[in-house]
């Protein structure tokens, strides 16, 4: 594989597909382990130079970001914004929609080397949903890629549009103003670039509302003096917890390992600044009836 790389014939062996439901259907595609190796191997280089393209406010697939870090920050700039509105965006069918070429130009401009180009194509080449287009949603590269490839939105957003307090997590992106106004026009330049830009199609109608109504956001419900659990990820949690449960008490699933999962679902609203206490009684005595029973 090593020697793959240095003399440019890499091109990757393939994916394993399984089908995942979060909350919506999704298939993963995974790169076996030799690819997953040269996959790290070539983040180890390319991730740097990726990295200073982005924004400060973007949060996907970057050290010291994430969810959390992303969910404080969308409260911190509620709370700048109280007395104005949000807008919500999301890119239609995000991971399935990129265009290669566009991708690659964009790539072309980071980076000089040939051979580190024609690498990227053919990894890209070697996934695609529909003609010239797609990236695998599993993928270490695919990952960034589709990061860095929204970071062209974010600039056009900061320097363009006039909109300071824009945020995104992968295709996930909101922004809060004083004026309604501001984000109507801000609603349209997104949609004018992704278009004529970088090939993309907004998932539906963004939404502009009052901050004070609080905005769904990465699973949580975002307001300017609390965050809460968006309606979305409580149904979403319930079921996995009665899927746990279920699975334990028919003898599917050990007492060690039901435990550990059991934490993995509950972790997310032990978080100092979600208010969940409630929810949390809730889940645990609809868990203790069906177990016990």
């Amino acid at each position: 594989m090593i020697q793959e790389l240095w003399d440019g014939s890499y091109a990757g062996s393939g994916f394993r597909r399984f089908l995942i439901h979060d909350p919506k259907e999704r298939i993963i595609s995974a790169p076996i382990l030799r690819d997953r190796i040269a996959h790290h191997a070539i983040m180890n280089v390319c991730e740097p130079v990726l990295e200073r393209f982005q924004i400060h406010r973007s949060y996907a697939c970057r050290i010291g970001k994430g969810t959390r870090a992303a969910i404080q920050e969308a409260q911190t700039l509620a709370r700048r914004h109280a007395g104005g509105y949000w807008l919500k965006t999301d890119v239609r069918k995000y991971f399935d929609s990129v265009p290669h070429v566009i991708l690659l130009d964009k790539l072309e401009r980071r980076f000089r080397e040939p051979q580190l180009l024609a690498l990227f194509a053919r990894i890209l080449g070697g996934y695609q949903t529909s003609e010239g287009r797609g990236l695998p949603i599993g993928s270490l590269i695919s990952q960034h890629l589709a990061n860095f490839y929204l970071a062209h939105l974010d600039h056009h957003v900061n320097r363009r549009c006039g909109v300071g307090a824009w945020i995104r997590y992968m295709d996930d992106g909101a922004a809060w103003a004083e004026d309604k106004f501001v984000l109507i026009r801000l609603r349209e330049e997104i949609r004018t670039y992704l278009r004529h830009e970088l090939g993309l199609e907004l998932k539906r109608e963004p939404v502009i509302q009052r901050v004070a109504a609080g905005m769904n956001f990465l699973g949580m419900r975002i307001y300017p003096d609390r965050i809460t659990v968006a309606r979305s990820c409580r149904t979403r949690i319930r079921a996995s917890v009665k899927r746990l449960d279920l699975a334990f008490v028919s003898g599917q699933m050990g007492e060690a390992d039901y435990a550990r999962r059991i934490q993995s679902v509950f972790a997310r609203l032990l978080w100092r600044e979600i208010k969940s206490r409630h929810l949390r009684e809730r889940l645990l005595d609809e868990s203790r009836a069906r177990v016990e029973w």
